[in-house]
């Protein structure tokens, strides 16, 4: 299993280090734009943490295609079907070095908060929105993975998009016909934007202080259901192993490879 995993990270080696590269050229130009004249408002500190860390998880998520798409031959799939229980390691392998990746950038992430607290002279945490994004990437592919092996990684990826625009056309549709007072009703976020704005309020501490008022106002119901849902994406992704178990050696023996 060890040697799987290392197998895995080594052929992706070299694409790590340029999204490396990409992530060090993005925070020396931000540390850059700070340095230059006039003041840059402390608020801006979170903005400018989580713009950088959602573009860190966003490499990530490409580099998952890099992962699922190495050793897809048919070759590769018989030699990992001849040996009992080699599948199940093959498989097991792609989900653990996903999860590797994944948690390599929540520890980049987190030392990017701390390097623009560090320039910011202030408390900079982003984690929580790095979190929630990780978890509905890790959703996605969990929900790809399986596809990906039972119809290869072309077809598992067309299908994962296909299922992402049906959710993308549901959340449209509820946005143009829904109830959405929370969002354009009178005390709506976009009405208290657009209030501070006009008053020239700092628009992120407006944003800090609902945020804040409204987890201090979330019900009991409302905190055992957001805690719940990263041990139900993890739970979901074992299943997903699971499946992919399943459907691994109908994929290898496919006509169209």
């Amino acid at each position: 299993m060890r040697g799987l995993i290392y197998k895995d990270l080594y052929l992706i080696r070299h694409k790590c280090v340029s999204e490396l590269i990409m992530i060090l050229l993005l925070t020396v130009v931000v540390i850059v734009l700070t340095a230059l004249p006039g003041d840059v408002p402390v608020a801006a500190a979170p903005v400018m943490a989580i713009f950088v860390n959602m573009y860190i998880v966003l490499l990530v998520a490409v580099l998952y295609n890099d992962i699922i798409k190495i050793d897809t031959t048919k070759e590769w799939g018989f030699y990992s079907i001849t040996i009992p229980g080699t599948e199940k390691e093959v498989i097991a392998a792609k989900y653990i070095v996903v999860f590797i990746v994944y948690f390599i950038a929540f520890v980049i992430c987190t030392v990017i908060d701390i390097i623009m607290g560090i320039i910011y002279g202030t408390s900079v945490d982003s984690s929580m929105a790095v979190f929630a994004l990780i978890l509905v990437n890790i959703f996605l592919n969990a929900v790809e993975m399986p596809l990906c092996y039972r119809f290869g990684s072309e077809r598992g990826g067309l299908i994962r998009i296909a299922i992402t625009l049906f959710v993308v056309v549901v959340a449209v549709t509820y946005l143009l016909f829904g109830n959405i007072e929370w969002l354009m009703g009178e005390d709506g976020i976009f009405w208290i934007i657009k209030d501070a704005k006009d008053k020239d309020i700092n628009i992120m501490n407006v944003a800090f202080d609902r945020v804040s008022k409204a987890l201090k106002n979330i019900s009991l119901s409302g905190v055992i259901i957001s805690s719940m849902i990263p041990h139900i994406v993890v739970v979901v992704y074992y299943i997903s192993y699971r499946i992919s178990c399943k459907v691994y050696k109908k994929g290898v023996v496919r006509d169209d490879i």
